[in-house]
């Protein structure tokens, strides 16, 4: 008797109500895209111009693979006007479009839906390319303009946040972080805008061609990544790099605005440290070819941790130092020694976790936030 009733407050106390349940699959079930078809690479061209305040231009091209006989496909866009020359295409007759009409889901889903006229086979490679103008985020989550002052002149600066769910205010896509492909990243910007970034070095095999008026930057392939993790910079930045004295074994940079060298330089000796013991302590290396540290004005987070390209606010990183060889170290302790420390170190760890989980072939090999993404 004592244990049937002990069962029963168990029973009680852990069971959900079968309702709730129930509207938790078929909530999923609405905002989750289907499992149709899958992408592997994305080729991204934008246009950013931060003198321009509302919108900015872009093209995608999505290698995808259908799992099952479909003549839909279904993506995430939003906050965007999508150009009506949609092209769908197969390896096996390229010339032959198939796309039919597109909608794009007013509500909080934001799938865009591609129907075709007939259905793709089973995989078998396909290419989706989509024009479209984007809008600037005025919350800070997808693509934003954002603004400083350097010696009383205003300066603008256009960077990204797409960490959870903004990648589709980037750029139409698979945005799911267990959707993983290769991306091919090109950005066209002002000349007047010269230091532009993403997660990847610049790729020395020019493949776009050139546009009137803006500067091309094309960046190398990445590995297999979640589209979340995906970073952009356009801006006048200046920065310091480990080129003359490396502590750790790829390129790193900060960039900053003028005027806190001392505190970049900082930030490159501890961020490369922090990097090499990290490694060092898990056995496993970062495996992107550079890593950028960038601290920005406006952002949305404390700092985001995108592979290459890690993005810091302003109250994360501008301490002033009097001087770098003066500093008091009581003060330093007490003060920014302590919040760079936090901030610097949950962003490398969470970088090589990240890179771990790509690899991981069961999920309980690393069982924290990132993988659970996998």
């Amino acid at each position: 008797m004592y244990l049937l009733a002990l069962l029963t407050l168990f029973g009680s106390a852990f069971a959900g109500p079968i309702s709730t349940q129930v509207e938790s699959r078929n909530l999923a079930s609405t905002y989750v895209l289907p499992s149709d078809t899958i992408p592997t690479f994305y080729d991204v061209s934008l246009f950013l111009n931060p003198d321009n305040e509302e919108s900015f231009r872009g093209s995608v091209s999505i290698r995808i693979l259908p799992k099952v006989t479909t003549s839909e496909i279904v993506i995430h866009a939003m906050a965007m006007q999508i150009d009506s020359n949609i092209r769908v295409s197969s390896d096996r007759n390229p010339a032959n479009n198939l796309y039919v009409s597109h909608t794009l889901a007013t509500d909080d889903t934001h799938f865009l839906r591609i129907q075709l006229s007939e259905p793709m086979t089973i995989l078998q490679p396909y290419t989706v390319e989509i024009s479209y103008v984007g809008q600037f985020a005025e919350n800070m989550f997808g693509i934003y303009l954002s603004k400083y002052q350097n010696n009383g002149q205003e300066e603008r600066l256009i960077t990204s946040q797409l960490q959870p769910t903004f990648a589709r205010r980037a750029f139409p896509c698979y945005d799911e972080p267990g959707l993983k492909a290769v991306f091919r990243t090109t950005i066209y910007a002002p000349p007047s805008y010269p230091i532009v970034r993403s997660n990847m070095p610049l790729r020395s095999d020019l493949l776009k061609e050139n546009v009137a008026g803006y500067t091309k930057h094309e960046f190398q392939d990445t590995l297999i990544m979640s589209t979340y993790l995906i970073a952009y910079l356009v801006s006048n930045f200046v920065h310091v790099e480990n080129s003359a004295n490396p502590i750790y074994r790829i390129p790193f940079r900060v960039y900053s605005r003028p005027g806190i060298q001392d505190t970049a330089e900082f930030a490159m000796i501890f961020g490369q440290e922090n990097m090499a013991a990290l490694e060092k302590y898990t056995e496993f290396d970062y495996e992107f070819p550079k890593m950028d540290k960038v601290a920005v004005p406006d952002f949305a987070a404390g700092a985001m941790e995108n592979w290459g390209c890690t993005l810091e606010k302003y109250t994360e990183f501008d301490y002033e130092f009097p001087k770098m060889d003066k500093v008091a170290v009581p003060d330093f302790a007490a003060g920014a020694m302590e919040n760079w420390g936090l901030v610097i170190y949950r962003l490398v760890l969470f970088i090589l976790l990240e890179s771990m989980c790509v690899k991981a072939k069961k999920k309980h090999q690393v069982a924290l936030r990132e993988c659970w993404q996998k």
